[in-house]
């Protein structure tokens, strides 16, 4: 079998039909198993992949689509995905691929998966910009779309302060930033916050601080989030699972507060 003999294979098995000739639902659950497995092995096997990487998006796209009638196997999907994001390390991202594997990652609750794809796409982006650059240059291009749906990250970072995941958010925001999608500022002071949240539950002062920094240097304001329930939500996690530790962020948080109300 020549190699475009294999590709023509399995693309025509990841295209195998997803309902019978009544119309009813297959249950494909162990069909889409195997064929995972059989990429896999074949992908993983070398130190380059022998599998077109088509192949890969092709049954994707259709385990996708299967995943949305049957939520078992978003499993599936978020390990397809990191097998494509950890064995073709030098191609470039595409939207189609971004979206499958955020919509993996928020049905399987993995904030990890999130962060990783986020990190590549920055990645392609060059060097990373501060958050003020970021906004700079949001304001040069707030027509264009979004390359990260807005929805998606702040349910991963939902995610994040739910499993106490501090790591994953800070990657997440700091990815974020680089990417430097147009959200409003109300929006991404959303996310900052979550951001915040995660690292008081988990007693990081330090990164708490430094969030605390980057909100002040964007100018997030009262009117995008109110101060006194923020402040004392804040508060409150700190002073709740680690008295000791509020005490180092404190004056940085009663500083940055006091600015929203000059």
């Amino acid at each position: 079998m020549t190699q475009k003999d294999e590709v023509d294979y399995l693309t025509s098995l990841c295209r195998w039909p997803q309902r019978s000739r009544r119309g009813d639902l297959l249950d494909l659950s162990s069909f889409w198993t195997s064929i995972l497995h059989i990429l896999e092995q074949k992908t993983t096997s070398s130190r380059i992949p022998d599998v077109d990487v088509g192949v890969w998006m092709t049954f994707l796209e259709a385990l996708h689509n299967s995943a949305k009638n049957d939520g078992s196997l978003w499993k599936l999907v978020a390990s397809a995905t990191r097998t494509v994001f950890t064995s073709y390390t030098g191609r470039i991202v595409g939207r189609k691929l971004i979206n499958i594997g955020l919509d993996a990652s928020s049905y399987t609750e993995d904030p990890d998966l999130t962060s990783s794809i986020l990190k590549r796409l920055a990645d392609q982006q060059g060097p990373p910009n501060s958050p003020s650059e970021a906004t700079a240059d949001n304001n040069k291009r707030i027509k264009l779309p979004a390359s990260v749906p807005y929805r998606s990250l702040k349910n991963s970072l939902e995610i994040c302060l739910k499993t106490s995941d501090a790591k994953s958010a800070k990657s997440i925001l700091e990815s974020m930033d680089r990417i430097g999608d147009p959200y409003p500022l109300g929006a991404k002071a959303e996310l900052y916050s979550l951001v915040l949240r995660c690292h008081a539950k988990v007693n990081d002062a330090d990164n708490a601080k430094i969030t605390l920094e980057m909100m002040k240097e964007l100018s997030m304001k009262p009117r995008y989030v109110s101060n006194f329930t923020y402040q004392h939500k804040v508060e409150d996690i700190f002073s709740f699972h680690r008295p000791f530790v509020f005490s180092t962020v404190k004056s940085s948080m009663e500083k940055f507060f006091a600015l929203w109300l000059l």
